[in-house]
């Protein structure tokens, strides 16, 4: 019978646990109606293979934290209904922004392209639609097989479903103070920034307004995304660590300046390396669910 193997891409990086809820054992069902050609007319198992991909969303629709959660009670669930086998991480992502940009590299990341899209079925998550605590998403499957040697698009169900979720970042949960969502911001902020290899666009404009005091220049985010990339290219492997000791966090009237000390450390391809300690100047204003920077800098 089929045998599963998941991987998850999204841009969020707080884990937080969550039980599974309806709309997973909807998506686990659709999922299972597929493998057993329920949803494809003449469906045959094209590989064993599963991917589980997920948009990222408008962060005033869900959150990096609650789309992280998400993603994780879904592979769960997946994972012990008792017929599929889980593995579930962000191994082909990481190895794509780990590649030199060389012929040899292209080749690599050709292939790992290629691993991607010949699952037998991609489960793609997209919200589009928020009210309250309540996410509003669209789950396609994309079930593909075999013909005369040629991977086809066999049918493409579709489920509906509403995540219950936190109130997020906003003033509305009781759960955490106004500075204590915001110093979460900001460690996931570090957290995404450590990541070896390129960011993406979606990744950067995710965390900052349309337009950035950043390091007293006016930025949008295109210049920023142009800044942070050479830096990437530059320096594949990075590590950014907050010093919590140094945190000062102070919010009102929907904004929040934040501050502290953290040590980073650089790595580049042919294993130069570069490490110090500076200061980081934020300040956060609340959009909608989630913080957007307005303001980065290093001024002690």
């Amino acid at each position: 019978m089929f045998r599963f193997i998941l991987s998850a891409v999204w841009l969020g990086l707080c884990f937080v646990a969550s039980p599974a809820s309806a709309w997973v054992e909807d998506v686990v069902a659709e999922t299972e109606r597929a493998a057993n050609e329920a949803r494809c007319v003449g469906y045959t198992a094209l590989n064993d293979m599963v991917y589980v991909l997920n948009a990222p969303a408008d962060r005033s629709i869900m959150s990096a934290e609650e789309e992280r959660t998400a993603m994780i009670d879904l592979t769960r669930a997946l994972g012990t209904n008792g017929r599929f086998a889980v593995t579930h991480g962000r191994a082909l992502q990481l190895e794509a922004g780990r590649l030199a940009n060389t012929a040899e590299g292209r080749r690599q990341l050709s292939a790992t392209l290629e691993r991607l899209s010949d699952a037998a079925i991609t489960v793609f998550f997209e919200p589009y639609a928020r009210e309250a605590s309540v996410v509003r998403a669209e789950v396609t499957l994309l079930v593909r097989r075999d013909d005369n040697r040629k991977t086809i698009l066999a049918c493409t169900p579709k489920v509906w479903v509403d995540v219950s979720v936190g109130s997020g970042v906003g003033p509305a949960d009781p759960g955490r103070s106004l500075e204590e969502r915001a110093r979460a911001f900001v460690s996931e902020y570090f957290e995404l920034w450590s990541q070896p290899g390129h960011l993406t666009y979606a990744q950067t404009a995710n965390y900052f307004a349309d337009r950035v005091d950043f390091y007293e220049r006016s930025f949008d985010h295109g210049q920023i995304y142009d800044e942070r990339s050479g830096i990437a290219r530059r320096w594949p492997y990075r590590t950014y660590d907050l010093l919590e000791n140094t945190v000062s966090v102070k919010c009102g009237n929907s904004i929040c300046d934040f501050y502290a000390k953290y040590d980073w450390d650089y790595t580049g391809e042919t294993g130069d390396r570069r490490a110090d300690r500076h200061v980081i100047r934020l300040r956060l204003r609340i959009e909608g669910a989630d913080f957007k920077i307005i303001f980065e800098d290093d001024h002690d």
